[in-house]
């Protein structure tokens, strides 16, 4: 923008210096024209007459381009040697003043620019016309000089402008080439996460990519260990299946059981895989919203043990997590908390100091202090070794993981068991 500013400000520049130029050489033929007012007398005939003429060798050079003349009516009076035999033309301009200043030609059609007066004096009739002339090329000469200057420095500033703006381009956008070379080392496998060391905009460019980066190490770091664990799990049921084939009737009982496991363990690990999927690229969920179904299928299932379910969610509660990861979450902590409670389930959100709390309460026989001492160590599948255990809550803890949410259990004071998850961080936009 400033270099395409320059023109317009040296062209201004340049103007107001020739103005400023210009208007200095009318005050000096204003005061050549004052200085030859004042020699003008009426001599004893009552004849205009010149005392002491201006001998400046400017006016003493015929054509010099400085030239004054004074008249009366329609006759000179007395010219400056300068003129020689000739006459400047006199013009008054069309409502101008007594004294003013104008541009002419020459005896040799040279510009000039002159400066006028018309006065009267007693005993004379008419105006007398004073009138000094200098060469406007002095004016011109000394606004060319100027503006060749101008264009010099404007040409050299302009010049460290490009500079200047090349190599605060260049160091601008180093960081950035340093978060290229880094992303370049990190898909050859020779770093897994960017430098930090860049100004503070940057900076949080660069930590954000690494939580990125971090959360995909972590899922193929997930996602190995879940094919570990599933071929581990598989092991023990298809022995057993091995065992069962190679029986004598085969037992078909024991076959069913270990093929309902192997199921149940695929089923897991599928629903673990599809959670991390998920968890990537998560959207904004309405809490009340997701979870009015599946409320509506918690009380169906234990609509016979005639639970009260007491719900307090609030309106305005919006999450950065996936609905579906949200129902499976919270689905599985309401069924656990219906299947121990003995008269009351209660759902409820709160907005804490970090963030959105979700609570799941029950009024069943909660847990033992040293089994609750191992769950809030591990964080890991409350009821699995409870009768009509399976896999929910180690699904629950494995979304809570992937949304790094914080979830605590504790026992409540008048019994039952008291579930948190805190959403810090989770809220949405």
């Amino acid at each position: 923008m400033m270099l395409l500013l320059m023109p317009l400000a040296g062209w201004t520049l340049a103007d107001a210096f020739r103005q400023s130029v210009l208007s200095n050489f009318d005050l000096r033929l204003s005061a050549y024209v004052d200085a030859l007012a004042a020699r003008v007398e009426i001599d004893e005939q009552g004849q205009l007459e010149v005392q002491q003429r201006p001998e400046e060798l400017r006016f003493g050079k015929v054509f010099s381009g400085w030239y004054w003349q004074i008249g009366h009516a329609d006759e000179l009076v007395a010219t400056s040697r300068s003129l020689w035999d000739t006459r400047l033309p006199w013009s008054r301009p069309t409502g101008a003043s007594s004294r003013f200043s104008v541009t002419l030609n020459g005896p040799r059609d040279e510009a000039l620019r002159g400066h006028a007066l018309s006065m009267k004096m007693p005993g004379m009739d008419g105006e007398i016309r004073l009138l000094v002339a200098g060469p406007l090329e002095d004016v011109q000469r000394e606004t060319a000089q100027f503006q060749r200057l101008l264009v010099a420095a404007l040409s050299v500033l302009g010049f460290l402008l490009v500079v200047g703006f090349i190599l605060q381009i260049r160091w601008g956008l180093a960081p950035l080439r340093g978060i290229t070379r880094d992303l370049h080392a990190v898909r050859q496998g020779r770093t897994q996460r960017l430098g930090t060391a860049l100004p503070k905009d940057l900076y949080e460019v660069a930590a954000t990519m690494n939580e990125v980066l971090d959360h995909h190490q972590a899922l193929i770091e997930r996602a190995r260990a879940s094919a570990g664990n599933l071929a581990h799990a598989l092991k023990t049921p298809l022995a057993n299946l091995r065992l069962d084939l190679e029986r004598e009737p085969p037992d078909r009982v024991a076959m069913r059981a270990d093929l309902k496991r192997v199921d149940e363990l695929v089923e897991h690990h599928l629903s673990r895989a599809s959670a991390a999927g998920r968890a990537v690229a998560s959207r904004q969920t309405a809490l009340q919203v997701a979870l009015e179904p599946v409320l509506s299928a918690v009380q169906g299932m234990y609509r016979e043990r005639d639970l009260n379910f007491v719900v307090a969610l609030d309106a305005e509660a919006v999450w950065r997590m996936d609905a579906g990861d949200l129902q499976e979450l919270v689905g599985n902590l309401l069924d656990n908390a219906a299947k121990w409670a003995r008269h009351r389930v209660e759902l409820r959100s709160a907005h804490g100091p970090d963030g959105w709390v979700l609570v799941i309460e029950d009024d069943g026989p909660g847990i033992p202090e040293a089994r609750l001492t191992q769950v809030r160590e591990r964080g890991v599948q409350l009821d699995e070794h409870e009768p009509g255990g399976g896999l929910g809550l180690s699904i629950v803890t494995d979304i809570a993981t992937l949304y790094d949410l914080k979830l605590h259990f504790e026992n409540r004071q008048s019994g039952g068991l008291r579930v948190q998850l805190d959403f810090a961080g989770m809220m949405g936009d």
